[in-house]
């Protein structure tokens, strides 16, 4: 399949999500799995076959299209029709679509076993390869029901047997960088016979959003239509594709587009600055022109800070507008984290975002609407991280007489309170009475019955994560005591907001000192609430040193120097009201200090057998289209049992690498592990040539319980080289026996920065010549300030030459062509 290139087009790569308000959110393959999440979330793994996130928020639902490639920017085509959504990959073939729903569809239409029905086919004028797997979709367009049609692969045409009326179809194809997608509509009527109905390219023109920034490329767009009965049609992906669509519209329908723009050339190595995210209507009847131009000074700005969770990772920016209309497709960014992007944004339109941290954890951000002009900043991701107070997207404990429902979820807001939905997290959740333990359970949350009588319970919350994205709060646990009886309500549990100040982008620890403040609450009631103690350790809580409070109202503020021998600073937080509530928690790994973590083994777990690539080097070059979609293979042994594992392969400093790139590994048995680091485009990933050398890849492993836990940080190693090329020539290639002939080769090197070959000068290279059918090392030479090498040699008989290149820490050993010689 035709694959496509980021390079040049920015910072960001996109993912797809759209928001369809009471629709059913999950199109499917031959198994398709609905993942219950929070609005946006985006907590996906590796699937056999193409998959959707299903998600419901406040103002529409949401889906998030996954391939089975794991390739998140390939493009899909998709349909909503009042309850049902279909989806799939453009480009290729791919599995057949079959509608799944999250509520009762609006059934689709049926036509009758007695009408007289006419063989209707429907036809692509294209010469584009993605117009053959194209997506076609069938309305009657006298009462707007959807019809059921084909979509056969490896053709341009598909058939439906109609009876007399008048009808709309559309067709999606294409969607890959560098190729154009099309959405192309047409109406038309059966009348009494067969018949073909044609749909050109040549009736398209471009819909696209443009500005007034010369820097700026189009990075991503969706463009769908919405058709008079709500239905929607359309396609997203493809990063940097140029969308057409037919002129000639219906009355009652409108055409949408949202876009992401980003700086040319950006990459992971070099960030895109800034993001503009636009969205633009055309109803009926459409303009002459669909392509739009704003003015960078028309439109809303504000910065959006990604805050890294003690190591560099990746992030997701997710943003989908909300229109008002059931509908509104969203884009993904992915960043660097930690990240500074300015935003530009379409003013006065609300926009729902999120932002997923390397697919594990996704924080909902607010709905957000902006006017024209400069708005505050957001600062995302900051720590420590620790349980905001219950919401009603997010209720907390409660009892209804005899029944107490315990439910502490989202242990990983921000310090700004957005709220947290993780996965790959353990979590237990305890209650006892007298020292007597009534229920437990591995879940947030637990539901029991309980005496009427009046007594004080304890309640223990402990949720665990791993894994190497994230370096801090691997463990928070909240202790309650509290007094019930056979009442009705939230319990009058205590809530602890805390920022801390003095924290770099990572949230580590300086030099400066770490000032903490802890604001406490009391759920329901608004009782007084005092926090009683704040202590802070440096050992994963072996010792616990007290921190003196100065009050602020209910606020309590404390300082302290963080010393440069540590790696982590833990906090145990103390509070109390006057209902007799106690709380005690504690944030493992609250913040970062200005060590290098160790390797941490807990359960005399180990890993051993780590390989690499095979313990080869990996050879970059300058990638075409073809190269693209290769992984590098990481496999190792786990001493125990692992239910999660990954690898990431980082360069530079483990603090600070300058780049990384991860996955998740599969472990069957579940001691042999083995992870695929998927490099779907390398002149985005590798974008440095300072990323030539030496990679280390850090090994984590962990069970399912979080009682073991491996992750070493340099457990195995890569060795990334550029490509080299040599040429070789013979001048004369035909000469008298005895008489001299001049072999030239030119060395060149992958420029990763450019992504072409240049001269690479000053280095050795060896002439070679075959006798008795080996080769036979004839003399070394040293190239010129452009790469050019040359040697003159005697000629006794037809001989064969070449040149070869034994490489370096950076470069890859090349072996050039054979040159030959013969006699006159």
């Amino acid at each position: 399949m035709r694959r496509w290139s980021r390079a040049g087009t920015g910072v960001f790569t996109a993912a797809v999500l759209a928001v369809l308000g009471g629709a059913a959110l999950v199109p499917s393959t031959e198994t398709t799995t609905v993942v219950p999440a929070a609005r946006f979330s985006t907590v996906v793994k590796a699937s056999p076959v193409d998959r959707i996130v299903s998600a419901s928020g406040a103002q529409g639902d949401s889906f998030a299209f996954r391939p089975a490639s794991g390739d998140e920017q390939t493009p899909f085509g998709f349909v909503s029709v009042g309850g049902s959504v279909q989806a799939r990959s453009l480009g290729a073939a791919s599995s057949t679509v079959a509608p799944v729903s999250t509520e009762t569809p609006v059934p689709e239409g049926r036509i009758s076993a007695t009408a007289t029905t006419y063989k209707t086919t429907l036809r692509i004028d294209s010469e584009q390869p993605e117009a053959w797997h194209a997506l076609f979709n069938v309305w009657n367009q006298g009462t707007w029901t959807y019809l059921t049609s084909r979509n056969p692969q490896g053709s341009l045409s598909t058939s439906v047997n109609l009876p007399a009326g008048k009808y709309f179809v559309s067709a999606i194809y294409g969607g890959f960088g560098g190729s154009k997608s099309y959405l192309l509509t047409k109406s038309f009527t059966v009348s009494n016979k067969a018949q073909t109905v044609h749909l050109s390219e040549k009736a398209t023109k471009e819909v696209a959003i443009k500005v007034d920034d010369a820097t700026a490329k189009l990075q991503q767009s969706a463009v769908w239509l919405m058709l008079p009965n709500d239905h929607l049609v359309g396609f997203a992906g493809g990063n940097g594709s140029r969308t057409y669509t037919t002129t000639t519209s219906v009355p009652g329908s409108t055409l949408r587009t949202h876009a992401v723009l980003a700086k040319a050339g950006a990459t992971a190595f070099k960030p895109s600055p800034y993001r503009y995210d636009l969205t633009t209507s055309w109803s009926h009847p459409r303009p002459s022109s669909l392509t739009k131009t704003v003015k960078t000074a028309s439109l809303a700005r504000t910065t959006l800070q990604v805050r890294a969770q003690g190591s560099t990772t990746d992030a997701t920016y997710w943003t989908a507008p909300l229109l008002g209309e059931s509908s509104g497709v969203g884009l993904a960014s992915r960043l660097r984290a930690p990240a500074t992007v300015t935003e530009y944004v379409t003013p006065g339109l609300t926009m729902s975002r999120s932002l997923d941290y390397d697919n594990d954890q996704v924080f909902n951000l607010p709905d957000r609407s902006l006017p024209a002009g400069t708005s505050a900043g957001e600062v995302v991701g900051a720590g420590p991280l620790n349980p905001a107070p219950p919401s009603a997207d997010r209720p907390g404990s409660s009892r209804n007489g005899n029944k107490l429902t315990l439910r502490e979820t989202g242990p990983f807001d921000d310090a700004a309170g957005h709220p947290d939905t993780s996965t790959d997290v353990v979590s237990t959740t305890t209650l006892s009475s007298g020292g007597k333990q009534l229920g437990t359970t591995e879940q947030p949350s637990l539901s029991l019955t309980v005496s009427p009588v009046e007594q004080t319970y304890r309640l223990e919350n402990t949720t665990v994560r791993n894994g190497p994205w994230s370096q801090l709060s691997n463990e928070i646990r909240s202790e309650w005591t509290f007094v019930s009886n056979q009442s009705y309500g939230v319990l009058s549990l205590i809530d602890l907001a805390v920022t801390a100040g003095g924290l770099d982008r990572y949230g580590r620890a300086g030099t400066s000192p770490v000032t903490v403040s802890v604001t406490p609450s009391t759920r329901d009631t608004g009782s007084a609430s005092t926090v009683t103690a704040v202590d802070w350790s440096t050992d994963d809580g072996a010792t616990w040193k007290s921190l003196p409070l100065s009050p602020s109202g209910q606020k309590v503020e404390t300082s302290f120097s963080v010393p440069a021998t540590a790696a982590f600073v833990s906090l145990r937080l103390t509070a109390e009201n006057d209902e007799g509530v106690t709380l005690t928690r504690t944030l493992s790994h609250a913040l970062a200090g200005p060590a290098t973590p160790r390797d941490r083994s807990t359960g005399g777990t180990k890993v051993s057998a780590v390989k690499v690539n095979g313990g080869k080097p990996l050879i970059v070059g300058t990638p075409s289209p073809a190269e693209m979609g290769s992984s590098i293979t990481t496999t190792f042994t786990v001493s125990s049992a692992a239910t999660r594992a990954g690898v990431v392969l980082w360069h530079g400093s483990r603090k600070n690498p300058d780049a990384v790139l991860r996955s998740d590994a599969t472990c069957a048995p579940s001691t042999r592990c083995s992870a695929e680091v998927y490099l779907w485009d390398l002149p985005y990933d590798l974008r440095s040539n300072v990323l030539a050398g030496k990679w280390q890849a850090e090994v984590w492993a962990s069970a399912s319980d979080g009682t073991a836990l491996v992750d070493n940080g340099s457990a195995g190693s890569l060795t990334v080289v550029r490509d080299t090329r040599l040429t070789a020539k013979a001048s004369p290639s035909t000469v008298q026996k005895g008489k001299t002939t001049t072999i030239t080769g030119a060395l060149t090197r992958a420029d990763w920065g450019t992504w072409s070959f240049k001269p690479y000068a000053s280095r050795t290279v060896t002439l070679q010549q075959i006798k008795n059918g080996k080769w036979t090392d004839v003399k070394k030479v040293k190239a010129d300030t452009k790469g050019n090498a040359k040697a003159t040699v005697k000629v006794t008989a037809a001989a064969s030459f070449r040149w070869i290149f034994t490489g370096d820490s950076v470069s890859g050993r090349v072996t050039g062509p054979t040159a030959r010689v013969k006699l006159k």
